[in-house]
C-alpha cells in the first residue's frame, strides 16, 4: 500500500494549492508563491514496484462533488524529465464535501493502483488530504522492498512474502530465488496473521539449473476458510536472509519471487501467471 498526500492552500472559495502524491513515503511541498486558482500535482515514482510501473500508461486524479454526484475534475497527469508525474487542476470549491480519487491505469488492462478519500477544504488554511493508493491487480511481493545492509553486517533481516488482490485464495506455492554469493537464507515461517491450527506450511530448500531457492507452500485444511481477506490480501510468511560474506565494495542483489501453483477455496486452478511478482532490492554499502 502506498500514501498519496495532496496539501492544499485555499483562498476564499477557490483551491490555491500545491499537491504531492507520493507512492513511496510522506513530505510536503509549498503553495505556488502567487496563489493561482488551481492545483498542482506531482507524483514521486521512485520508490514504486518497477514491474507494476511498467504496467502503467496513465495517470489521473479525479474529484468529485458528493453531494451532487458532479465530477468537478478529471485531470490526466505526464511524465517529465525529471521522473515525475505531474498536472495541474482547476479551481475547487470550500466548504463542500468532495471525493478525491487517484488512480494509475494501463489503458488495456485498466486500474493497476486505486485509492480515495473524502475532505471538506477549508478557505484560508492548509489542508491536507491523505489517501491510501493500493495496487487492484493481482500482486505478490515482498516487504521490505529495498533493505541497505553494510557489507559486515551477519545479522538476519526478515522479509514479509504478501498477496493482494487474489479472491478466495486457499493455496499457494512459490519458489524464492536469491543468489548465494551474496545471501544466505536462514528460515522461514508462516505468518502470524495465519491461524496455524487451519494452514499448512511447508518449505524446503533446493537448487536447479538457475540457482538455489526456498520452496515454499501455504495452504488451508478446511475449504470454508481462506489464506485471504476478503479484499484478497494476506500476509503468508516470513522469511530470514543475511550477508553471505563480507563485503568492503559497494554492491547488490534481488530476492526474486517464483510462483508455482495457486487454487481457490472450491480447488479450481488458479493460473499463476496473472501474478505480478515484485522483486526485493538489497543494496550493500561498505
Amino acid at each position: 500500500m502506498t500514501r498519496v498526500m495532496i496539501q492544499k492552500i485555499l483562498s476564499g472559495t477557490l483551491v490555491s494549492a500545491a499537491a504531492l502524491l507520493l507512492f513511496a513515503c510522506d513530505s510536503k511541498i509549498v503553495a505556488p508563491p502567487d496563489k493561482k486558482p488551481m492545483l498542482s500535482v506531482s507524483i514521486d515514482v521512485s520508490d514504486a514496484s518497477p514491474k507494476l510501473l511498467a504496467a502503467v500508461d496513465q495517470y489521473q486524479v479525479i474529484v468529485i462533488e458528493t453531494s451532487v454526484n458532479d465530477t468537478l475534475v478529471a485531470a490526466p497527469l505526464t511524465l517529465n524529465a525529471q521522473g515525475f508525474i505531474t498536472g495541474q487542476i482547476d479551481s475547487l470549491p470550500t466548504e463542500v464535501d468532495l471525493l478525491f480519487t487517484a488512480e494509475a491505469r494501463d489503458q488495456q488492462i485498466g486500474l493497476i493502483f486505486s485509492g480515495s478519500t473524502t475532505a471538506i477544504l477549508e478557505a484560508d488554511i492548509v489542508n491536507n488530504v491523505f489517501i491510501d493508493l493500493s495496487p487492484v491487480v493481482p500482486l505478490m511481493k515482498f516487504t521490505p522492498r529495498h533493505l541497505d545492509i553494510v557489507g559486515t553486517d551477519t545479522a538476519a533481516h526478515t522479509f514479509d512474502v504478501k498477496i493482494f488482490n487474489v479472491d478466495s485464495l486457499y493455496g499457494v506455492s512459490f519458489r524464492v530465488r536469491y543468489d548465494a554469493f551474496y545471501m544466505r537464507v536462514l528460515n522461514a515461517k508462516l505468518d502470524t496473521s495465519q491461524n496455524a491450527s487451519q494452514t499448512l506450511f511447508f518449505q524446503f530448500d533446493s537448487v536447479d539449473a538457475n540457482g538455489p531457492y526456498k520452496a515454499i507452500t501455504v495452504t488451508g485444511i478446511n475449504p470454508a476458510n481462506g489464506i485471504v481477506d476478503a479484499n484478497g490480501d494476506g500476509v503468508l510468511c516470513n522469511i530470514d536472509f543475511a550477508l553471505g560474506q563480507t563485503f568492503t565494495l559497494p554492491d547488490s542483489t534481488l530476492l526474486q519471487i517464483e510462483p508455482t501453483g495457486m487454487f481457490h477455496q472450491n480447488q479450481s486452478a488458479i493460473p499463476t501467471g496473472i501474478l505480478y511478482n515484485d522483486d526485493a532490492f538489497v543494496r550493500i554499502s561498505p
